[in-house]
């Protein structure tokens, strides 16, 4: 949940050695509340099995940064 307005909301993927290896921007100028956002299966579907950490990070009108906490993907095919 968001707690204020966002200029905008980042994605990001990382490996487990915590290399960044997507960023995308999934949401601009949004208000407070719930909101879902998706991340297209091609852009990850060339993922190798395997851990990877997500998070979100927004960034407020004044320019102020808040980062989610980092959460766990698992990749199996």
């Amino acid at each position: 949940a968001v707690s204020q307005g966002c200029k905008n909301v980042k994605f990001g993927l990382y490996t487990v050695g915590y290399r960044r290896i997507l960023e995308r921007e999934i949401a601009g100028n949004i208000g407070a509340g719930n909101h879902r956002a998706f991340i297209e299966a091609a852009e990850i579907g060339s993922l190798s099995n395997g851990g990877y950490y997500w998070m979100v990070e927004a960034v407020n009108e004044k320019g102020e940064k808040a980062r989610g906490n980092l959460n766990t993907l698992i990749v199996l095919k």
